[in-house]
């Protein structure tokens, strides 16, 4: 059996979309990440290249960000303005509800370790404002249901798929920068992104939600999709 047949499959169908439109719609902190965030988050980079050399194939840094929930999640075609209206609404509500009095947010980030599908993240640390958020969204008709990874960064994906000794080899060499700090996120905004790429380095819009989130003030002057 060939190594590609071995490999886990997730990772091996997430890498397979990489070259695909993956359109979809997610909230998200950063975008990029605050300049102070360069260091510790190069630092890990090099680490995990040093340990495990060409192992991860990591992102554009001006793209990445902290997912708070990914409300919409990778379909081969964009979106139209009238499919998301009731959704956009609905989050607008939610949105000055749960954050009218909220005028940062900081996150502590730490480690680096690969998901079930091959993507290299940083975990960040559970915190009680953007978990009721999360949970308010969840409960929105129309979004996708969440995923179990909780706050993270996504770095980057795996080279290539890994036949299973080498997903454990690899997990290994990695598991001493699982609990490396990587510096506290602090942000004063949000932003709700459509892409085309889960990473989002292929960005179709982008707008910008500046806390405390007053009733209205986080809609867009223009619509936020194509078509």
């Amino acid at each position: 059996m060939s190594r590609q047949a071995e490999a886990e499959p997730a990772i091996t169908a997430a890498l397979g979309r990489q070259g695909m439109a993956q359109y979809g719609l997610t909230l998200v902190l950063g975008c990029p990440l605050p300049a102070v965030l360069s260091g510790p988050i190069a630092a890990l980079q090099e680490a995990c290249e040093a340990a495990a050399p060409g192992l991860v194939r990591f992102g554009d840094p001006a793209a990445y960000h902290l997912t708070v929930y990914g409300l919409k999640r990778s379909r081969p075609q964009p979106f139209a303005r009238a499919e998301l209206a009731p959704l956009l609404e609905a989050l607008g509500c939610v949105l000055h509800s749960e954050l009218g009095a909220t005028a940062s947010l900081a996150v502590p980030l730490r480690g680096l370790e690969l998901t079930d599908e091959g993507t290299a993240i940083l975990r960040g640390a559970e915190v009680e404002t953007l978990s009721r958020l999360r949970a308010a969204i969840c409960r929105l008709p129309g979004v996708d249901p969440p995923k179990g990874d909780g706050n993270h960064v996504a770095l980057g994906r795996l080279a290539r798929p890994l036949a299973p000794a080498e997903g454990q080899r690899a997990a290994r060499l990695l598991a001493p920068l699982r609990s490396r700090p990587a510096g506290t996120l602090v942000v004063r905004e949000l932003k709700l992104v459509t892409y085309r790429s889960r990473l989002l380095d292929d960005v179709v819009s982008q707008e910008t939600i500046m806390l405390p989130v007053a009733p209205g003030d986080w809609l867009p002057g223009q619509p936020i999709v194509p078509g």
